[in-house]
C-alpha cells in the first residue's frame, strides 16, 4: 500500500516559494545533476521510485532489501535533494 505523501512527492506541481524566473526544464535540469551527485543507493532508490514509477514492493524485489530499508533511503534521498535544491536555488536567487 501507498502512503498518501508518496502520492503527493510523486506529483510535480507548481511551488509558490519558486519565482517565475525558473522554467521546468531547468528544474529538471536541477534535479538530475543533483540526483547524479547523491551517493548511488539513494539515487537508485528515487530514480525506480519517482521516474520507473515502481511501488515500495517492486522496488524491494529489484533490489532483494526490506520495505523498512527501501523507506528509509526513499525518506533520506528526498531530504537530501530537497536540502541541496533549496540551497542551489537560494543561491542563484531563485526563491522569492
Amino acid at each position: 500500500m501507498e502512503y498518501e505523501e508518496d502520492q503527493e512527492y510523486r506529483q510535480l506541481g507548481g511551488d509558490e516559494s519558486l519565482s517565475g524566473s525558473i522554467e521546468l526544464t531547468d528544474l529538471i535540469e536541477h534535479v538530475s545533476r543533483i540526483m547524479r551527485e547523491l551517493p548511488e543507493h539513494y539515487a537508485m532508490i528515487l530514480s525506480m521510485f519517482y521516474l520507473q514509477e515502481l511501488s515500495h514492493a517492486e522496488i524491494c524485489e529489484v533490489t532483494d532489501l526490506p520495505l523498512g530499508t527501501i523507506k528509509v533511503r526513499l525518506f533520506r534521498a528526498r531530504a537530501m535533494l530537497k536540502e541541496r535544491l533549496a540551497r542551489e536555488f537560494q543561491e542563484e536567487g531563485l526563491f522569492t
